[in-house]
């Protein structure tokens, strides 16, 4: 059974951990509870779409897009970031005026993909204090980021259905997988296991697996329906379509 606890617009991207959850929204917001969801606090950013939140310890960090409308997108636009849990806010100076797609991090490594012609990908290993520019050559960007825990393995869903890249080495080199026709929604490692979410592709559509690290993916039943977001719980895999959410056990 459910409750209703806020009404708002959501955006592409949450974290959760230890009952405090972050959800991105549209006009510069990003919702923030420190009860499991009880109550909620607003934060505002600016007026464009919260599209990415990442988090590692002492720093959150939410990316914007002001829209792609062809002409440059405003100051801002780009990567912020919050050492006091969302109080107050600062601008990376990298990432000014650039729309970004999608941030991730672990213990020693932001990654954050951003619109430069369509396809830039900076790491950070000091807290965004200095960027470096990584080693990834894709013509449409990156969709969605996702480190293995704390692990240097990260995998990247790469726009118009571009499949799917991964580094083994914190995000410097990238090798390409052999998943394209697919449009992905985001990563979840549960088991031992990979899952992925994709949408828009017909057929390509549906929730994904793969036991070897990405080198080969098998279908699950939940397939040719739309899924916009995955997560996991415990055991439990969730999948999020655009009028239902459905859950797995096994």
């Amino acid at each position: 059974s459910w409750l209703l606890r806020s009404t708002f617009t959501p955006g592409n991207s949450f974290y959760y951990d230890n009952g405090v959850a972050y959800i991105s929204s549209d006009k510069g917001n990003i919702f923030y509870s420190n009860d499991n969801g009880l109550t909620w606090n607003i934060y505002h950013l600016n007026n464009g779409s919260v599209v990415s939140l990442t988090y590692k310890p002492g720093l959150l960090c939410a990316g914007t897009d002001m829209g792609h409308t062809g002409a440059p997108p405003p100051q801002e636009s780009g990567l912020y970031h919050s050492s006091d849990l969302g109080n107050s806010w600062a601008q990376f100076p990298d990432f000014q005026n650039k729309n970004m797609f999608s941030i991730a991090s672990n213990n020693n490594m932001i990654l954050a993909a951003y619109d430069e012609q369509w396809s830039g990908l900076k790491g950070s290993t000091n807290n965004g204090l200095n960027w470096m520019t990584m080693n990834l050559s894709v013509q449409w960007g990156v969709s969605c980021l996702c480190f293995k825990g704390n692990s240097d393995t990260v995998f990247a869903g790469v726009n118009a259905s571009q499949g799917i890249r991964k580094s083994v080495d914190g995000g410097h080199n990238w090798m390409t997988m052999t998943f394209n026709g697919y449009n992905i929604s985001n990563f979840v490692f549960l088991k031992n296991k990979i899952f992925i979410g994709t949408s828009s592709s017909s057929p390509n559509r549906g929730v994904f697996f793969s036991s070897d690290q990405g080198l080969n993916w098998n279908r699950t039943e939940f397939d040719s329906i739309d899924v916009y977001a995955i997560e996991a719980s415990g055991s439990r895999l969730f999948a999020a379509t655009g009028t239902d959410l459905y859950y797995s056990d096994n």
